[in-house]
């Protein structure tokens, strides 16, 4: 079977020698996905109006837009733990077959 088709919009803006991006998709056909009972396809906004890839979509080259707002997410990256205590005994377990 066929894999899900998407269109894709891709952003770059250069401002004040920084290069900023932003990217979004929508699904255009779900192909076997919308056969797939029990899960959900694309939890994305694709469907509501206004979304980004409407927003982004809309943009034109060399067109002037002004910012209203800027969020920045100043976040430190971690490691995820090595082992919870499920994914322990579970490892325990399977080290077991082969001793």
């Amino acid at each position: 079977m066929h894999n899900k088709r998407y269109l894709a919009a891709l952003v770059v803006v250069e401002v004040d020698g920084e290069t900023f991006s932003a990217q979004a998709r929508k699904m255009m056909d779900a192909r076997f996905s919308a056969f797939l009972k029990g899960e959900e396809l694309d939890a994305s906004n694709e469907d509501i109006p206004g979304s980004t890839f409407d927003a982004l979509q809309a943009l034109r080259p060399v067109e002037t837009r002004f910012c209203e707002t800027v969020t920045v997410n100043e976040k430190k990256t971690t490691l995820p733990p090595l082992f919870t205590e499920a994914t322990l005994l579970a490892a325990l377990v399977w080290v077991a077959d082969f001793i």
